[in-house]
């Protein structure tokens, strides 16, 4: 799930000067577009990151994730969709599919435990970019084919298939969160052991009164 929000980021910020140049726009215009469309990624990863650092709904989340980014990135592959519209649609797209990247991490640290964290996270971005970098080229040879019975390029096509396996093979999940449930536990073990020094110190008081 991580590999499929890298190459689909990486592939929307490698074409997005060819995808907005035969638009119309300015080169400039394409710069601040492609500075907002990694913006939103980092705004989404936050926002959204933080919600689930408080509920703990990481598979929910992801699949909302998951099924926005392939509404929007069914937008953007519109024929018909021009200047603003398309542009909101790629930022809409960068808002929601950023946030898999650090979720699925932070899910697989989690059904890891206790695994070390970092060579958790560093094999995902691993894997993440070799995907990413064999997906490139294919999308770059897949762009200048067309899918004219539905106005579509077959790097979208491509693009789409892969957001939406993804979020089909993440479906799948049901791994139990051990990291959660040892923090939980450890929780309530400091509970009970506030608590003991308490009735200790009733039982010698009820233990003294008897003596007097």
């Amino acid at each position: 799930m991580n590999a499929a929000s890298i190459g689909i980021t990486n592939v929307v910020s490698t074409f997005l000067d060819h995808l907005l140049s035969h638009l119309g726009f300015h080169q400039h215009i394409v710069g601040i577009v492609g500075a907002l469309f990694q913006a939103m990624i980092m705004i989404g990863s936050l926002i959204i990151g933080s919600i689930v650092d408080r509920n703990k709904r990481y598979y929910r989340t992801t699949m909302f994730c998951f099924y926005l980014s392939f509404l929007w990135l069914f937008a953007c592959s519109e024929k018909t969709l021009r200047g603003a519209s398309f542009c909101a649609s790629i930022l809409a797209l960068g808002f929601f599919v950023g946030p898999i990247q650090p979720i699925t991490a932070e899910l697989a640290v989690e059904v890891t435990f206790p695994a070390d964290e970092n060579a958790i996270v560093a094999v995902q971005m691993v894997f993440g970019n070799l995907f990413s970098a064999v997906l490139l080229p294919i999308c770059n040879a897949a762009r200048h084919l067309h899918l004219k019975e539905y106005g579509m390029r077959m790097d979208y096509v491509l693009l789409l298939a892969l957001c939406g396996s993804g979020g089909f093979f993440f479906s799948t999940f049901d791994a139990p969160l051990l990291r959660l449930k040892s923090e939980l536990a450890g929780a309530d073990n400091d509970v009970q052991g506030s608590r003991s020094p308490l009735k200790k110190s009733g039982a010698a008081a009820s233990s003294f009164d008897d003596e007097l």
